[in-house]
């Protein structure tokens, strides 16, 4: 039996306003879908012009 596929693109944008003078970072969390046995994620990419990085949860691995 042939698993059926389906593709689809996600996108977010996030503008942030209004930050107090003081404030030296800002952090935003954003959900990134992963692969598991129930889908494979491919080609994800990031668009933004500040340092980003990635990071997973160790106690739900989210």
């Amino acid at each position: 039996m042939k698993k059926a596929t389906r593709s689809l693109e996600l996108s977010y944008d996030v503008i942030v306003r209004a930050i107090p003078p003081p404030a030296n970072s800002v952090i935003i969390w954003i959900p990134v879908p992963r692969s598991d046995s129930w889908q494979g994620i491919s080609d994800v990419s990031v668009s933004c012009a500040y340092p980003f990085s990635f990071h997973t949860d160790p106690e739900y691995g989210n």
